[in-house]
Protein backbone atom coordinates (compact mmCIF):
# COMPACT_ATOMS: atom_id res chain seq x y z
CA UNK A 1 0.00 0.00 0.00
CA UNK A 2 2.48 2.78 -1.42
CA UNK A 3 0.12 5.76 0.40
CA UNK A 4 0.49 3.84 4.01
CA UNK A 5 3.91 5.84 5.14
CA UNK A 6 2.43 9.67 4.12
CA UNK A 7 -0.86 8.40 5.63
CA UNK A 8 0.96 7.06 8.78
CA UNK A 9 3.02 10.41 8.86
CA UNK A 10 -0.01 12.71 8.31
CA UNK A 11 -2.16 10.89 11.06
CA UNK A 12 0.95 11.46 13.60
CA UNK A 13 0.67 15.12 12.95
CA UNK A 14 -3.01 15.70 12.69
CA UNK A 15 -5.11 13.46 15.14
CA UNK A 16 -3.68 14.12 18.01
CA UNK A 17 -2.57 18.30 17.28
CA UNK A 18 -3.71 19.04 13.55
CA UNK A 19 -1.12 21.90 12.38
CA UNK A 20 -1.07 24.23 9.20
CA UNK A 21 0.88 26.27 5.76
CA UNK A 22 2.16 29.21 4.04
CA UNK A 23 -0.26 31.68 1.46
CA UNK A 24 0.13 35.14 0.45
CA UNK A 25 0.28 38.83 2.19
CA UNK A 26 -1.22 41.14 -0.04
CA UNK A 27 0.91 44.37 1.47
CA UNK A 28 3.70 44.29 4.21
CA UNK A 29 4.46 47.48 5.52
CA UNK A 30 4.72 49.00 9.04
CA UNK A 31 1.58 49.41 11.38
CA UNK A 32 1.00 51.27 14.24
CA UNK A 33 -0.05 49.31 17.63
CA UNK A 34 -3.61 49.95 18.59
CA UNK A 35 -4.68 49.23 21.73
CA UNK A 36 -7.43 46.64 23.12
CA UNK A 37 -10.24 47.24 25.67
CA UNK A 38 -12.24 44.75 27.57
CA UNK A 39 -15.78 44.86 27.83
CA UNK A 40 -19.15 42.75 26.95
CA UNK A 41 -20.99 42.51 23.86
CA UNK A 42 -24.05 43.90 23.14
CA UNK A 43 -26.93 41.54 21.18
CA UNK A 44 -30.05 42.32 19.92
CA UNK A 45 -32.68 39.57 20.27
CA UNK A 46 -34.34 38.62 17.45
CA UNK A 47 -36.53 40.72 15.38
CA UNK A 48 -37.16 43.29 12.91
CA UNK A 49 -33.85 44.34 10.95
CA UNK A 50 -33.42 46.95 7.98
CA UNK A 51 -30.57 47.17 5.60
CA UNK A 52 -27.93 49.07 6.93
CA UNK A 53 -30.39 50.46 9.60
CA UNK A 54 -28.26 48.47 12.40
CA UNK A 55 -31.11 45.78 13.21
CA UNK A 56 -33.54 46.19 15.82
CA UNK A 57 -34.86 43.69 18.07
CA UNK A 58 -37.61 43.10 20.83
CA UNK A 59 -35.63 45.36 22.97
CA UNK A 60 -35.36 47.97 20.59
CA UNK A 61 -32.59 49.16 17.92
CA UNK A 62 -28.51 48.59 18.16
CA UNK A 63 -27.51 51.28 19.59
CA UNK A 64 -23.58 52.15 17.94
CA UNK A 65 -21.60 54.98 19.71
CA UNK A 66 -19.45 56.32 16.96
CA UNK A 67 -19.88 56.56 13.11
CA UNK A 68 -18.67 54.57 10.89
CA UNK A 69 -16.39 57.27 9.43
CA UNK A 70 -14.51 56.76 12.62
CA UNK A 71 -13.54 53.40 12.12
CA UNK A 72 -10.34 51.88 11.82
CA UNK A 73 -11.37 49.63 8.82
CA UNK A 74 -14.92 48.29 7.63
CA UNK A 75 -15.44 45.53 5.31
CA UNK A 76 -18.70 43.46 3.87
CA UNK A 77 -19.70 39.84 4.97
CA UNK A 78 -21.67 37.73 3.42
CA UNK A 79 -22.10 34.10 3.52
CA UNK A 80 -23.83 30.81 2.11
CA UNK A 81 -25.33 32.07 -1.21
CA UNK A 82 -25.51 28.76 -2.45
CA UNK A 83 -26.97 30.24 -5.80
CA UNK A 84 -28.97 27.77 -8.24
CA UNK A 85 -31.03 28.29 -11.44
CA UNK A 86 -33.30 25.38 -10.25
CA UNK A 87 -36.43 26.08 -8.04
CA UNK A 88 -36.68 26.68 -4.52
CA UNK A 89 -36.21 23.64 -2.15
CA UNK A 90 -35.81 22.68 1.36
CA UNK A 91 -32.67 21.93 3.57
CA UNK A 92 -33.01 18.25 5.06
CA UNK A 93 -35.10 19.83 8.19
CA UNK A 94 -37.77 21.52 5.79
CA UNK A 95 -36.07 25.23 5.85
CA UNK A 96 -36.93 26.85 2.62
CA UNK A 97 -33.95 27.53 0.57
CA UNK A 98 -34.64 30.08 -2.90
CA UNK A 99 -31.52 29.19 -4.68
CA UNK A 100 -32.52 31.79 -7.85
CA UNK A 101 -33.42 34.60 -5.49
CA UNK A 102 -29.93 34.15 -3.96
CA UNK A 103 -28.25 35.47 -7.13
CA UNK A 104 -30.75 38.66 -6.49
CA UNK A 105 -29.72 38.89 -2.99
CA UNK A 106 -26.12 38.95 -4.00
CA UNK A 107 -26.65 41.94 -6.64
CA UNK A 108 -28.50 43.93 -3.55
CA UNK A 109 -25.86 43.34 -1.29
CA UNK A 110 -23.40 45.17 -3.25
CA UNK A 111 -25.33 47.73 -4.00
CA UNK A 112 -26.29 48.53 -0.18
CA UNK A 113 -21.89 47.73 -0.01
CA UNK A 114 -21.27 50.30 -2.51
CA UNK A 115 -23.56 53.06 -0.56
CA UNK A 116 -21.20 52.66 1.94
CA UNK A 117 -18.06 52.90 0.52
CA UNK A 118 -16.94 49.23 1.63
CA UNK A 119 -13.42 48.49 -0.15
CA UNK A 120 -13.11 45.08 1.14
CA UNK A 121 -15.86 42.48 1.42
CA UNK A 122 -15.38 39.04 2.18
CA UNK A 123 -17.68 35.92 1.02
CA UNK A 124 -17.33 33.02 3.95
CA UNK A 125 -18.61 29.97 1.00
CA UNK A 126 -20.67 28.14 -0.54
CA UNK A 127 -20.92 30.38 -3.88
CA UNK A 128 -23.64 27.84 -5.27
CA UNK A 129 -25.56 24.94 -3.99
CA UNK A 130 -24.92 21.21 -4.56
CA UNK A 131 -28.18 20.83 -6.22
CA UNK A 132 -26.83 23.18 -8.84
CA UNK A 133 -26.98 20.87 -12.17
CA UNK A 134 -23.13 20.08 -12.66
CA UNK A 135 -22.85 20.85 -16.60
CA UNK A 136 -24.38 24.76 -14.94
CA UNK A 137 -21.93 25.03 -12.29
CA UNK A 138 -19.14 26.95 -13.89
CA UNK A 139 -21.70 29.39 -15.34
CA UNK A 140 -22.99 29.70 -11.91
CA UNK A 141 -20.42 29.90 -10.21
CA UNK A 142 -19.30 33.01 -12.96
CA UNK A 143 -22.95 34.87 -12.49
CA UNK A 144 -21.87 35.42 -8.77
CA UNK A 145 -18.68 36.36 -9.72
CA UNK A 146 -19.91 38.22 -11.57
CA UNK A 147 -22.04 40.58 -8.91
CA UNK A 148 -18.81 40.79 -6.49
CA UNK A 149 -17.28 42.56 -9.55
CA UNK A 150 -19.47 45.24 -9.41
CA UNK A 151 -18.41 46.11 -6.08
CA UNK A 152 -16.15 49.28 -6.02
CA UNK A 153 -13.46 47.06 -3.91
CA UNK A 154 -11.70 43.79 -3.13
CA UNK A 155 -13.98 40.77 -2.57
CA UNK A 156 -12.10 37.72 -0.39
CA UNK A 157 -13.59 34.28 -0.88
CA UNK A 158 -13.75 31.83 1.57
CA UNK A 159 -13.94 28.04 -0.03
CA UNK A 160 -17.23 26.45 1.43
CA UNK A 161 -18.48 22.10 1.29
CA UNK A 162 -20.92 23.31 -1.49
CA UNK A 163 -18.48 24.93 -3.72
CA UNK A 164 -16.25 21.61 -3.80
CA UNK A 165 -18.89 19.43 -4.38
CA UNK A 166 -19.74 21.42 -7.71
CA UNK A 167 -16.21 22.13 -8.53
CA UNK A 168 -12.53 21.21 -8.00
CA UNK A 169 -9.85 22.86 -6.78
CA UNK A 170 -8.02 23.29 -10.07
CA UNK A 171 -11.46 24.86 -11.12
CA UNK A 172 -11.98 26.92 -8.66
CA UNK A 173 -8.22 28.25 -8.32
CA UNK A 174 -8.77 29.80 -11.89
CA UNK A 175 -12.33 31.25 -11.19
CA UNK A 176 -11.56 32.98 -7.63
CA UNK A 177 -9.72 35.87 -7.40
CA UNK A 178 -7.46 34.61 -4.43
CA UNK A 179 -4.27 36.88 -3.88
CA UNK A 180 -0.77 34.95 -4.43
CA UNK A 181 0.08 31.21 -5.30
CA UNK A 182 -2.31 28.57 -3.04
CA UNK A 183 -0.29 25.84 -1.24
CA UNK A 184 -1.16 22.72 -1.98
CA UNK A 185 -4.16 23.38 -3.40
CA UNK A 186 -5.43 24.62 -0.53
CA UNK A 187 -7.73 28.28 -0.32
CA UNK A 188 -5.34 29.77 3.17
CA UNK A 189 -4.70 32.99 2.91
CA UNK A 190 -3.34 36.71 4.71
CA UNK A 191 -4.43 40.06 3.86
CA UNK A 192 -3.41 42.74 5.19
CA UNK A 193 -5.46 45.64 3.28
CA UNK A 194 -3.87 48.59 1.62
CA UNK A 195 -6.20 50.71 3.45
CA UNK A 196 -5.95 49.99 6.86
CA UNK A 197 -1.78 48.29 7.55
CA UNK A 198 -2.82 48.06 11.45
CA UNK A 199 -5.46 44.77 10.25
CA UNK A 200 -4.61 41.28 9.28
CA UNK A 201 -7.33 39.07 7.46
CA UNK A 202 -6.84 35.46 7.48
CA UNK A 203 -8.65 33.33 5.66
CA UNK A 204 -8.73 29.39 6.78
CA UNK A 205 -9.51 26.55 4.20
CA UNK A 206 -11.42 24.18 6.80
CA UNK A 207 -11.60 21.54 3.93
CA UNK A 208 -7.46 21.19 4.36
CA UNK A 209 -8.23 17.37 5.67
CA UNK A 210 -12.03 16.50 4.28
CA UNK A 211 -12.91 14.05 2.46
CA UNK A 212 -13.83 16.68 -0.66
CA UNK A 213 -10.35 15.14 -2.30
CA UNK A 214 -9.72 12.31 -4.55
CA UNK A 215 -9.60 8.74 -2.56
CA UNK A 216 -6.57 8.51 -3.33
CA UNK A 217 -5.01 11.31 -1.53
CA UNK A 218 -3.56 11.55 1.51
CA UNK A 219 -6.13 13.96 2.86
CA UNK A 220 -9.08 11.74 2.15
CA UNK A 221 -7.83 8.99 4.01
CA UNK A 222 -6.80 10.74 7.04
CA UNK A 223 -10.29 12.49 6.34
CA UNK A 224 -12.21 8.37 5.87
CA UNK A 225 -9.50 7.48 9.18
CA UNK A 226 -11.20 10.20 11.74
CA UNK A 227 -14.27 9.53 10.45
CA UNK A 228 -14.76 5.85 10.57
CA UNK A 229 -13.07 6.27 14.94
CA UNK A 230 -16.43 7.92 16.03
CA UNK A 231 -19.35 6.49 13.77
CA UNK A 232 -20.04 2.62 14.20
CA UNK A 233 -17.79 0.50 11.88
CA UNK A 234 -20.51 -0.77 10.00
CA UNK A 235 -22.10 2.88 9.13
CA UNK A 236 -22.63 3.75 5.80
CA UNK A 237 -24.07 7.33 6.46
CA UNK A 238 -21.07 9.59 7.17
CA UNK A 239 -23.11 12.51 6.38
CA UNK A 240 -25.56 11.98 9.39
CA UNK A 241 -24.56 13.09 12.57
CA UNK A 242 -28.18 10.94 14.28
CA UNK A 243 -26.34 8.16 16.05
CA UNK A 244 -23.02 10.43 17.29
CA UNK A 245 -23.36 12.46 21.00
CA UNK A 246 -22.52 15.40 21.98
CA UNK A 247 -19.77 17.44 20.21
CA UNK A 248 -19.09 13.93 18.46
CA UNK A 249 -21.71 15.23 15.94
CA UNK A 250 -19.10 17.32 14.58
CA UNK A 251 -17.44 14.52 12.83
CA UNK A 252 -19.59 14.19 9.64
CA UNK A 253 -18.52 13.97 6.21
CA UNK A 254 -19.85 17.51 4.85
CA UNK A 255 -17.05 19.07 8.08
CA UNK A 256 -13.23 19.03 7.85
CA UNK A 257 -10.74 20.38 9.90
CA UNK A 258 -6.97 21.95 9.28
CA UNK A 259 -3.82 20.11 8.43
CA UNK A 260 -0.78 20.17 10.93
CA UNK A 261 0.75 22.63 8.38
CA UNK A 262 -2.01 25.19 7.54
CA UNK A 263 -2.27 25.22 12.01
CA UNK A 264 1.46 26.43 11.41
CA UNK A 265 0.97 29.33 9.38
CA UNK A 266 -1.66 30.53 11.54
CA UNK A 267 0.47 30.51 14.24
CA UNK A 268 3.11 32.16 12.19
CA UNK A 269 0.60 34.93 11.26
CA UNK A 270 -0.53 35.59 14.60
CA UNK A 271 2.95 35.99 15.60
CA UNK A 272 3.66 37.94 12.97
CA UNK A 273 0.73 39.76 13.46
CA UNK A 274 1.16 40.47 17.18
CA UNK A 275 5.03 41.81 16.55
CA UNK A 276 3.81 44.31 14.46
CA UNK A 277 0.75 45.69 16.44
CA UNK A 278 -2.01 44.27 14.19
CA UNK A 279 -5.64 43.25 14.92
CA UNK A 280 -6.25 40.12 13.20
CA UNK A 281 -9.88 39.36 11.95
CA UNK A 282 -10.19 35.01 11.47
CA UNK A 283 -12.87 33.83 8.10
CA UNK A 284 -13.86 30.26 8.01
CA UNK A 285 -17.03 28.33 6.44
CA UNK A 286 -16.84 25.82 9.77
CA UNK A 287 -17.88 27.62 12.99
CA UNK A 288 -14.79 27.11 15.70
CA UNK A 289 -16.62 27.78 18.59
CA UNK A 290 -19.26 25.18 20.01
CA UNK A 291 -21.78 27.88 21.72
CA UNK A 292 -23.16 29.51 18.97
CA UNK A 293 -23.71 26.97 16.89
CA UNK A 294 -24.92 23.63 16.26
CA UNK A 295 -22.20 20.65 16.82
CA UNK A 296 -22.46 18.87 14.05
CA UNK A 297 -21.45 22.10 11.94
CA UNK A 298 -17.97 22.77 14.01
CA UNK A 299 -14.70 22.21 12.17
CA UNK A 300 -13.44 18.70 13.38
CA UNK A 301 -10.98 20.17 14.99
CA UNK A 302 -11.97 23.20 16.74
CA UNK A 303 -10.59 22.66 19.91
CA UNK A 304 -6.91 22.56 18.88
CA UNK A 305 -7.33 25.85 16.78
CA UNK A 306 -8.96 27.45 20.25
CA UNK A 307 -6.14 26.67 22.52
CA UNK A 308 -3.76 28.25 19.80
CA UNK A 309 -5.62 30.99 19.15
CA UNK A 310 -6.39 31.41 23.37
CA UNK A 311 -1.96 32.05 23.33
CA UNK A 312 -3.04 35.46 20.83
CA UNK A 313 -5.62 36.79 22.55
CA UNK A 314 -4.46 39.95 22.52
CA UNK A 315 -4.20 40.18 18.73
CA UNK A 316 -7.39 38.21 17.51
CA UNK A 317 -10.14 40.30 17.89
CA UNK A 318 -12.57 38.45 16.06
CA UNK A 319 -13.81 34.62 14.25
CA UNK A 320 -16.57 34.96 11.76
CA UNK A 321 -17.80 31.89 10.12
CA UNK A 322 -20.58 30.44 8.23
CA UNK A 323 -21.63 27.09 7.22
CA UNK A 324 -24.30 26.61 9.99
CA UNK A 325 -27.02 29.38 7.87
CA UNK A 326 -28.58 30.02 11.34
CA UNK A 327 -26.27 32.98 12.68
CA UNK A 328 -24.97 32.44 16.32
CA UNK A 329 -22.75 34.27 18.47
CA UNK A 330 -20.65 33.11 21.43
CA UNK A 331 -17.27 33.89 23.38
CA UNK A 332 -14.54 31.50 23.60
CA UNK A 333 -12.59 30.93 27.03
CA UNK A 334 -9.64 33.47 25.93
CA UNK A 335 -12.78 36.46 25.50
CA UNK A 336 -12.30 36.29 21.92
CA UNK A 337 -15.42 36.59 20.09
CA UNK A 338 -17.28 34.29 17.38
CA UNK A 339 -19.70 35.17 15.24
CA UNK A 340 -22.01 33.08 12.94
CA UNK A 341 -23.47 34.64 9.98
CA UNK A 342 -26.76 33.81 8.36
CA UNK A 343 -27.20 32.11 5.19
CA UNK A 344 -28.11 34.22 2.07
CA UNK A 345 -29.91 31.17 0.39
CA UNK A 346 -32.48 31.39 3.09
CA UNK A 347 -33.83 35.18 2.39
CA UNK A 348 -36.86 34.66 0.40
CA UNK A 349 -37.70 37.68 -2.28
CA UNK A 350 -37.31 40.80 -1.22
CA UNK A 351 -34.45 40.27 1.40
CA UNK A 352 -30.95 40.25 1.98
CA UNK A 353 -28.82 38.68 4.59
CA UNK A 354 -25.31 40.54 5.06
CA UNK A 355 -23.67 43.32 7.13
CA UNK A 356 -21.27 46.35 6.75
CA UNK A 357 -18.54 44.96 9.93
CA UNK A 358 -17.26 48.45 11.30
CA UNK A 359 -13.99 48.12 14.00
CA UNK A 360 -12.84 50.16 16.21
CA UNK A 361 -9.76 49.65 18.60
CA UNK A 362 -11.67 48.34 21.33
CA UNK A 363 -14.85 47.37 19.56
CA UNK A 364 -16.41 45.34 16.93
CA UNK A 365 -20.27 46.80 15.50
CA UNK A 366 -21.54 44.66 12.93
CA UNK A 367 -24.51 46.82 11.18
CA UNK A 368 -26.85 44.02 9.51
CA UNK A 369 -28.70 44.08 6.78
CA UNK A 370 -32.17 41.98 5.94
CA UNK A 371 -31.60 38.88 7.51
CA UNK A 372 -28.34 39.44 9.35
CA UNK A 373 -28.19 40.66 13.02
CA UNK A 374 -26.27 43.82 14.29
CA UNK A 375 -24.80 43.55 17.38
CA UNK A 376 -21.59 45.62 19.37
CA UNK A 377 -18.54 43.41 20.40
CA UNK A 378 -15.95 44.36 22.62
CA UNK A 379 -12.74 43.16 21.69
CA UNK A 380 -10.61 41.32 24.30
CA UNK A 381 -6.91 42.72 25.08
CA UNK A 382 -6.53 39.74 27.65
CA UNK A 383 -7.97 38.51 30.83
CA UNK A 384 -10.91 35.81 32.18
CA UNK A 385 -13.40 34.94 29.63
CA UNK A 386 -16.81 37.08 29.64
CA UNK A 387 -19.26 35.03 31.58
CA UNK A 388 -21.69 37.78 31.73
CA UNK A 389 -21.98 37.83 27.51
CA UNK A 390 -24.80 35.35 26.94
CA UNK A 391 -24.53 32.80 23.60
CA UNK A 392 -27.12 32.29 20.82
CA UNK A 393 -28.04 30.61 17.75
CA UNK A 394 -30.68 32.41 15.91
CA UNK A 395 -33.42 30.52 13.65
CA UNK A 396 -33.03 28.78 10.69
CA UNK A 397 -34.85 31.31 7.91
CA UNK A 398 -33.76 34.43 10.32
CA UNK A 399 -37.36 35.18 10.88
CA UNK A 400 -38.22 35.98 7.53
CA UNK A 401 -42.13 36.16 6.26
CA UNK A 402 -41.92 36.15 2.09
CA UNK A 403 -40.88 39.91 0.38
CA UNK A 404 -40.88 43.56 1.80
CA UNK A 405 -39.55 46.34 0.02
CA UNK A 406 -39.08 49.74 1.83
CA UNK A 407 -38.50 52.33 -1.08
CA UNK A 408 -37.43 50.16 -4.02
CA UNK A 409 -34.17 50.24 -1.92
CA UNK A 410 -33.70 48.82 1.66
CA UNK A 411 -35.43 45.08 2.40
CA UNK A 412 -36.96 44.82 5.69
CA UNK A 413 -38.12 42.04 7.88
CA UNK A 414 -41.84 42.17 9.36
Amino acid sequence: FPMLPLLLALMAQTVGSFEAGSAACWVKMGRASMGRRAGTGVVPPAGSLRAGGGGRGRSGATTFSSSASEAIFSFGVISDIQYADIEDGASFSGTPRYYRHALTATRRTVELWNEKRVSTAIHLGDIVDVHCPRNRSVTAFKDVLQEFKKLKGDVLHVVGNHCIYNLNRETMAKLLPVPGKLQDDCFYYSVTPQDCQDVRLLILDTYDISMMWPTTSARHRLAKYLLHKHHHPRSSNLLSPSKLEGLNKRFVAFNGALSSKQLKWVEDNLREAEREGQQVFIFSHNPLHPDGTAPQCLLWNYDVLLQLLARFRSTVSFCFSGHAHAGGFSRDDAGIPHRVVEATVECPPGHVASAVVNIFSDRVEIEGAGGMRSGVYRTRGGGDGDSSMASWIAPHGHGLRGPTTVGGKAEQIQ
